[in-house]
């Protein structure tokens, strides 16, 4: 607000419908906008799921954005959709190769068989990369808990190819004898994974046809999931500094050490409460004076 509005401007009733408007005007500019001028060697497409309103189902946002052949990447289209059928994705499309978008080298999506038709009707002369995260997923799915992180790397130790390997044919060679390896060892004790990776094989190596520094540093399969490791970090470097590291002082803030019950300093008789204070003098006592015994009760009635 105080971007568009000024440090020091007030909210009214106003506000919010000049702000929308503001930004639907700039949505319906960005949306219309010509993209003859860009050239791409990726393509990536994606639906996410929002609720609009509530009460009501979740409704798909259809996004794409590439890598142009300069590396840099580029949004190109944000659009609603009621769904991620075959003609939803397909209008999509279409709609930006009518402002000027050209077929891409690479276009990679998920398994959606909505978008993965739409994708070879309108952009058949590309070549079509199925997403290893996705499917990475969906393998470790049928896969007992307990197994998971031992089949996670045999899944990824396919696609890390060695260097001497040339990208092209040798490339997709190789990582499909490795497909072909997985799926030998694992066949008797998870059928279910092993079906859900020879599903679309073909579309898991097209990336290993495109330069290795692609791959290295920004891999065409998954850069829109750059910032997940396969593997957790050994450090937690990357975070930043919890509050406690941050105050003047060292060790302020931090958790006390657990004490035994018999070291704790509320019993401690050193540690009680006030007792740094002096202690209150005990007021003197009275010398004891015998007093005679009262008669019964019964005595004083006769009396």
């Amino acid at each position: 607000m105080a971007e568009a509005l000024g440090p020091e401007a007030a909210l009214s009733k106003s506000t919010a419908p000049r702000v929308c408007a503001g930004l639907r005007d700039d949505f319906e500019a960005f949306r219309s906008r010509d993209l003859s001028d860009i050239e791409l060697d990726y393509l990536f497409l994606d639906g996410s799921h929002f609720r609009m309103n509530d009460g009501s189902r979740a409704e798909p946002v259809l996004v794409t954005y590439g890598i142009t052949t300069l590396g840099r990447p580029v949004l190109l289209a944000v659009e609603p959709g009621g769904d991620e059928s075959c003609d939803a994705w397909a209008d999509f499309l279409e709609d930006l190769t009518d402002r000027g978008l050209r077929p891409p080298l690479l276009v990679v999506t998920d398994g959606a068989a909505g978008l993965i038709g739409a994708v070879e009707t309108k952009m058949a002369s590309s070549l079509r990369q199925r997403c290893l995260i996705h499917r990475c997923r969906n393998v470790l799915a049928k896969v007992p808990a307990g197994r998971r992180d031992e089949l996670k790397a045999a899944f990824w130790a396919i696609f890390d190819l060695p260097e001497d390997i040339e990208p092209g044919q040798g490339a997709v060679s190789a990582a499909q004898a490795g497909i072909d390896g997985f799926a030998r060892r694992h066949q008797s004790e998870f059928p279910a994974a092993v079906k859900c990776l020879l599903a679309d094989r073909a579309a898991l190596t097209a990336h290993l046809r495109f330069p290795t520094e692609h791959r290295a540093q920004d891999p065409p399969h998954q850069p829109h999931r750059a910032h997940l490791r396969r593997d957790p970090p050994t450090s937690q470097s990357h975070r930043p500094a919890p509050r406690r590291s941050q105050l003047p002082h060292t060790g302020m803030g931090r958790a006390r050490p657990r004490l035994t019950r018999l070291a704790r300093p509320h019993l401690h008789p050193r540690h009680r409460p006030n007792a740094h204070r002096a202690p209150t003098p005990t007021p003197p006592t009275r010398p004891h004076q015998h007093r005679p015994a009262r008669p019964h009760r019964h005595t004083r009635r006769l009396t």
